[in-house]
């Protein structure tokens, strides 16, 4: 668990460039690191949330955005397809509302979600998408969001 509090310390202390270049996320001193605070970005909010799902499951936009508060689920896009090329938060398991993977600007990037995915053991369906029955992950632990000032889900009442 100490080396999860430390990679979320580095998300809420890195920056990164958003498609324009511009940067979507400023460093705070560490006392200001706390989720509960309210000026943590919201982009900070989803990439710790992002790093919650398991390996072989997937998120949607819009879960993403519920936990979060306030946001849409095309936030939740904006701040993924913003990290850097060697970023080590698992961009690849969040998809759109029906399972599939949504085009970016860049034309690879597709087939590279498509191979991670396959290579945590998600099986896409014939039509290319991901059955959420199976693989789609049932969010973060109800005392991790409730640590972190996020939504509780209504759909999640244990661990």
């Amino acid at each position: 668990m100490h080396g999860k509090r430390k990679a979320d310390e580095k998300v809420l202390a890195s920056g990164y460039l958003g498609a324009s270049g511009m940067a979507v996320v400023q460093a705070r001193p560490k006392e200001q690191r706390s989720m509960a605070d309210h000026e943590v970005s919201v982009y900070q909010k989803m990439l710790l949330v992002v790093r919650e799902i398991p390996r072989g499951r997937v998120a949607t936009y819009g879960q993403i955005a519920w936990i979060v508060g306030a946001a849409s689920p095309r936030m939740a896009g904006y701040a993924l397809g913003g990290l850097p090329e060697d970023t080590d938060i698992p961009w690849q398991r969040v998809v759109n509302r029906h399972g599939g993977i949504s085009p970016r600007g860049d034309p690879l990037a597709t087939d590279r979600q498509r191979k991670r995915l396959a290579d945590e053991g998600i099986r896409f369906l014939p039509d290319c998408r991901i059955d959420l029955g199976r693989f789609g992950w049932a969010g973060p632990d109800p005392d991790w969001l409730e640590a972190q000032g996020f939504t509780r889900l209504p759909w999640r009442s244990g661990g």
